[in-house]
């Protein structure tokens, strides 16, 4: 009987803590999905020639691509409106990201992410926090689909 009354007063404070848990689990993953987002869309033609107008318009547009690689399918752009110069410790800028997933022959998904990114100074090269300015985001991407695509449906 000893034993029993143990076991339950042991055990109501464990499935509390499990419930709290998982309402923080939840909560966690909630908080993922309504966060900045690329924007999303379809454009009707190859693969490769999508790839190849989004980067002449991301020249012509004066944006220098730092890197291109149309097998793995992304551009990034080198950062611009950079905060904080050589000699500062932390860096900040912002980046142009496009993602190309090819659907099938004649439809490929572009996703468009203007990224806010930290360099820190030390080690060289190494990069710090990236977040997705979701203002800009929206505004790249709705004057690609204005400027240059003229059959885009949204995702």
């Amino acid at each position: 009987m000893f034993f029993v009354a143990i076991c339950l007063v042991f055990s109501s404070p464990i499935s509390s803590l499990a419930q709290s848990k998982d309402k923080k689990e939840a909560k966690a993953e909630s908080k993922k999905d309504k966060g900045p987002k690329p924007v999303k869309f379809e454009v009707e033609g190859q693969y490769k020639d999508t790839f190849e107008r989004l980067a002449t318009w991301l020249k012509k547009a004066d944006y220098t691509i730092d890197k291109g690689d149309l097998e793995i399918g992304q551009i990034a752009t080198t950062m611009f409106d950079v905060k904080g110069g050589l000699m500062s410790m932390n860096r900040t800028g912002t980046r142009v990201l496009i993602s190309f997933i090819k659907e099938s022959d004649t439809m490929t998904t572009v996703a468009v992410s203007v990224v806010e990114q930290k360099q820190p100074k030390f080690p060289p090269g190494s990069v710090g926090e990236t977040k997705i300015h979701q203002k800009k985001t929206d505004e790249l991407a709705a004057k690609i689909k204005a400027d240059i695509l003229p059959s885009v449906s949204s995702n």
